[in-house]
């Protein structure tokens, strides 16, 4: 109800691709590690696939009933890589996350004190670790 784009759960050639697998894991995280919240923090490109998925758990009893499970998309804009193309995280080229973090407070750390040492910026050098 609602959706444009159909899931497929299995195809005509009986594969299964990433609706299928989504829904298993899904399934696999409410009943076998029994999470009650579950976020999902995927690129704002995934919006459609993931209100399909959920949808789909709340037909089957998954998710929204009084004492089911809750999922949420917390959706953020691409992660790119040196090479300005989007990481795909099902080919396992992909940074962890403490890396990507790590990177992100180092380059606003830089920034911050390139703006400081140029008057531009209300900080002081001890502000600026924690800003």
């Amino acid at each position: 109800e609602g959706i444009q784009v159909p899931l497929f759960v299995v195809k005509r050639d009986g594969s299964i691709g990433y609706d299928t697998t989504d829904l298993c894991a899904l399934h696999h995280r409410i009943y076998h590690l029994r999470g009650d919240w579950l976020i999902y923090v995927v690129d704002h490109g995934q919006s459609s696939h993931f209100e399909a998925i959920f949808k789909a758990g709340e037909a089957m009893g998954w998710l929204g009933q009084d004492g089911s499970a809750e999922a949420i998309h917390v959706a953020f804009g691409l992660v790119l890589g040196k090479d300005k193309k989007k990481f795909k995280t099902r080919s396992g080229e992909t940074v962890a996350l403490r890396n990507l973090l790590d990177e992100a407070r180092d380059r606003m750390t830089a920034e911050f004190s390139t703006r400081l040492s140029e008057g531009k910026s209300h900080l002081s050098e001890d502000e600026i670790p924690e800003a």
